[in-house]
């Protein structure tokens, strides 16, 4: 497989090779990190201090994502299967959907039907950290539940695969006891 572009050697373009270098750093990075995307976390800061200011942002750039995309559409059918596959073992296949729409054109990754208007809706998210898919998926599964003609579920589940560490599980039970949120989150096991 080739990446990047051919060039004479007796003339090469550095702003090229460097071009090429930027376009396909997150490639380089999921590889490198064996499928598992590191996204840097800044420490917790130690209080709230405004402080004014704004910054001067590039207002576009170009990438392409299609190699990215496509591993994580497969790592997430991977861990959907995983999931339905624990659901349907414990609950039966009667009561599990995948793929399943909420009501309101929105697609839950999997539903669990626990009773007759009982329902758990269960987001998937690929991202190795679980403050990651917490970041991800949250707008997503409250827009599913709550969006005027959505069926409303009894539990909000986020799913990832590596566990929540203390500040995660602190953040969690703030969501649940401020917003009164049924949210929960799960990993999955491949």
């Amino acid at each position: 497989m080739f990446l990047g572009k051919r060039q004479p050697a007796d003339s090469l373009d550095v702003e090229t090779i460097l071009s090429d270098f930027d376009r396909l750093l997150e490639i380089y990075t999921y590889i490198e990190s064996s499928g598992r995307e590191i996204t840097p976390v800044a420490p917790a800061p130690v209080g709230f201090k405004f402080q004014a200011g704004c910054k001067v942002r590039r207002p576009a750039t170009t990438a392409s994502f299609a190699a990215r995309e496509l591993n994580i559409t497969l790592k997430h059918n991977s861990l959907q299967a995983a999931l339905c596959e624990q659901l349907v073992a414990e609950y039966g296949k009667e009561n599990v959907a995948d793929a399943h729409k909420n009501g309101a054109n929105g697609e839950v990754d999997v539903i669990l039907q626990k009773g007759l208007n009982d329902f758990w809706y269960y987001e998937i998210k690929t991202a190795w950290p679980p403050r990651e898919c917490l970041r991800q998926a949250l707008g997503q599964i409250l827009e599913y539940s709550y969006w005027p003609g959505a069926n409303e579920p009894s539990r909000l589940i986020v799913c990832g695969e590596n566990p929540l560490d203390d500040e995660g599980r602190r953040y969690i039970e703030k969501l649940k006891s401020k917003f009164q949120l049924p949210i929960f989150y799960e990993v999955i096991s491949l």
